[in-house]
């Protein structure tokens, strides 16, 4: 996934400003690697309760809240890793961050043109095989936009 790549190059970078200046402390980089992992999978469980407790007809959802959280999160250290080349650097960073959460919160509420965009999107194979088999099951589900109370 796109926020692997994100991972390898914090952590690459991190090892290098731990070794560098604090001699290794790599606790400090496992952290916010399992940061980057256990923070989207709780809010993910949270959207999903969220949701559950608005639509009990439907089938759970977490693996898209985790999916949609995590490439914005990619995206977002993309674009970090980018600002240092300047205002084109920042720019279309910035836009392709916009695009991604856009997709991301449309994927969140079910559109199926969502599903195939930010999918194909990410390009990663090993995605679009989970999301392939995991959204097969949910496309017959319509659109379902965030509703804290049940509805009647």
């Amino acid at each position: 996934m796109l926020n692997f790549i994100g991972l390898v190059f914090l952590y690459a970078g991190m090892n290098h400003i731990c070794s560098a200046q604090f001699g290794a402390p790599d606790f400090i980089v496992l952290a916010v690697v399992l940061s980057f992992i256990g923070v989207p999978f709780a809010v993910a469980c949270f959207l999903n309760r969220r949701f559950r407790r608005g639509n009990p007809n439907k089938m759970s959802f977490r693996w898209g809240y985790y999916f949609c959280i995590q490439v914005v999160m990619a995206i977002a250290n993309l674009c970090w890793a980018f600002a240092e080349h300047g205002d084109i650097g920042v720019v279309s960073s910035t836009v392709c961050l916009l695009i991604y959460t856009v997709l991301a919160w449309f994927f969140a509420q079910r559109h199926h043109w969502a599903w195939v965009i930010l999918t194909i999107l990410t390009f990663n194979p090993i995605m679009w095989i989970i999301n392939a088999i995991y959204l097969h099951t949910r496309w017959s589900e319509d659109a379902v936009t965030f509703s804290p109370q049940p509805q009647c």
